[in-house]
């Protein structure tokens, strides 16, 4: 039994290896273009402006918060945010107020 393959071996199975990864992703590409089954159900009549928002906006928070205020047709609804900071503000006196211990 020899050590290495024959070339003749080699060459039909690089062959068949290399048309059934062809055809492989070709299937997959077809099946990626098909929408999936129920889609429509999903579907929405576009907005004219789109409301966000956001919660405990912090460092990276708040670059988004610019973002989405560049965009066209967005609005930043910021209720939640006045609670959160107020509470998160509230919390940090009182960390910094309690004894340290040793």
């Amino acid at each position: 039994m020899p050590d290495q393959l024959p070339r003749r071996d080699f060459l039909k199975t690089a062959a068949a290896g290399t048309l059934g990864l062809h055809l492989a992703t070709r299937a997959a590409a077809a099946q990626v273009d098909a929408s999936p089954p129920g889609a429509d159900l999903f579907a929405a009549p576009p907005l004219d402006t789109v409301r966000i928002g956001f919660v405990g906006v912090g460092h990276q928070g708040s670059s988004h918060v610019e973002n989405f205020l560049k965009i066209d047709g967005v609005e930043i609804a910021f209720e939640d945010d006045q609670r959160v900071l107020m509470a998160y503000l509230q919390y940090v006196k009182l960390v910094l107020a309690a004894p340290r211990q040793a």
